[in-house]
């Protein structure tokens, strides 16, 4: 009897219940091949878009588009803030006629500067060439414009100690004679 009554009771609960696990593991099998589905698609959707993306451009191929359209100014400024120094000598080594350049071009007060600079640390590297521009750069150089105000002192310094370092270790007599003439220009600026 007990028993009998027990499993009328219960019965319909333990149907019920049975009935519940069911459907709750329909439901997360359901869930689980949904998500699966969502995430597959999402993997493919990332691998199409890494396909379809364009790559990165390198700074390089920019300069070098920029030189062949003789947009020298522009190929100087993205090599200046690349801050790479031997795309700025690359872009230097690449315009033939540096006196011309400096004339025809209306360059930012800060390109020179930022150019000045860099060229004053690749002396040792490349005197020549770094000689040649930076005769021509502070030709330009505007030592009143308020834009430069702020960093001229500093490059002008920085340029001045690698010259005086340059003229100190070059066994070169006209290595000399160019660093002597640059230090007199670049002290009277500082004055």
């Amino acid at each position: 009897g007990v028993e009998l009554r027990y499993l009328q009771i219960c019965s319909p609960e333990i149907q019920r219940a049975s009935t519940l696990a069911s459907e709750i593991a329909e439901s997360t099998r359901t869930f689980n091949d949904n998500l699966g589905s969502l995430i597959l698609g999402l993997g493919n959707a990332s691998i199409d878009a890494r396909e379809s993306a364009p790559r990165e451009v390198d700074i390089r191929e920019v300069i070098e588009d920029l030189l062949e359209r003789e947009m020298t100014e522009e190929a100087f400024s993205h090599a200046l803030k690349s801050g790479d120094s031997s795309l700025v000598l690359e872009v230097c080594k690449r315009t033939p006629d540096v006196e011309s350049f400096f004339s025809k071009e209306t360059l930012s007060q800060n390109i020179v500067l930022h150019l000045i600079e860099v060229l004053a640390s690749m002396l040792p590297t490349d005197s020549e060439l770094c000689f040649l521009w930076l005769n021509e750069a502070i030709l330009v150089l505007e030592p009143d414009d308020a834009s430069i105000t702020q960093d001229l002192s500093q490059v002008l310094n920085s340029l001045y100690h690698s010259i005086e370092t340059l003229q100190k270790t070059s066994a070169s007599a006209s290595t000399s004679k160019q660093c002597k003439l640059l230090l007199r220009i670049v002290r009277s600026m500082q004055h």
